[in-house]
């Protein structure tokens, strides 16, 4: 086994079961794991999808089947198209009661994609 193997598997504490989560326990991105590779800083997921399975098509992102962005389990991860990745948050965010900056999720402040419109408009506020 190569060293970064190695290194890689140094941040998951428990591997041994192949159908649970793989929680990295590295440095964290937006909730996704970070790892360090030839000086740079990579996707911990990303980079073990490529690392067993090979280059991400062009318009292809990886995607967590069980929805936990910690989780380096290659069972748990799929390569599936942008359009198809937002839907899918598209859903996920609809089963929310609240944003993530804790306005109400409902109907009146929703666009049809499932984000807030109070959030955007504070977006929209910001000075640049």
């Amino acid at each position: 086994m190569d060293k970064d193997l190695v290194r890689f598997y140094s941040f998951i504490l428990d591997f041994a079961d192949e159908n649970a989560c793989w929680e990295w326990t590295g440095s964290t991105h937006d909730g996704y794991g970070k790892f360090h590779f030839r000086n740079r800083a990579v996707i911990a997921h990303r980079w073990l999808y490529q690392y067993y399975v090979g280059i991400i098509p062009m318009g292809y992102v990886i995607d967590h089947k069980c929805n936990n962005r910690k989780c380096v389990n290659l069972t748990h991860l799929q390569a599936i198209t942008r359009a198809e990745n937002s839907r899918k948050s598209a859903v996920g965010r609809s089963k929310l009661a609240f944003c993530l900056r804790g306005h109400e999720r409902k109907p009146e402040n929703l666009y049809p994609d499932g984000y807030c419109k109070l959030c955007a408009a504070l977006r929209k506020s910001y000075v640049r």
